[in-house]
């Protein structure tokens, strides 16, 4: 690999590095929209989301990473939700 190929795959990287954050975002936002009660209670989120940790090989490192970004991030969403009722 030559230096001009390595820089267009450190600039790919950047860009699909920004473009997760954004992804994470905008997702962490829409799960804030639906409020504490509801978030815990929407099935249909929680079937993507354990379909997706399904598609990670079982009892791996990747399965339990996933899981436990996916609890976090979920959490992060309920206390958004949480203080924005608290207005």
């Amino acid at each position: 690999m030559d230096t001009e190929e390595f820089y267009e795959l450190q600039q790919k990287f950047s860009e699909l590095e920004l473009e997760l954050k954004v992804h994470k975002a905008l997702i962490l936002g829409l799960m804030s929209e639906l409020g504490v009660s509801s978030l815990q209670e929407f099935g249909t989120f929680r079937r993507v989301t354990q379909g997706e940790l399904s598609k990670c090989p079982p009892q791996s490192d990747e399965q339990h990473a996933f899981r436990t970004m996916l609890n976090q991030l979920l959490n992060k969403a309920l206390v958004e939700a949480s203080s924005d009722m608290k207005l």
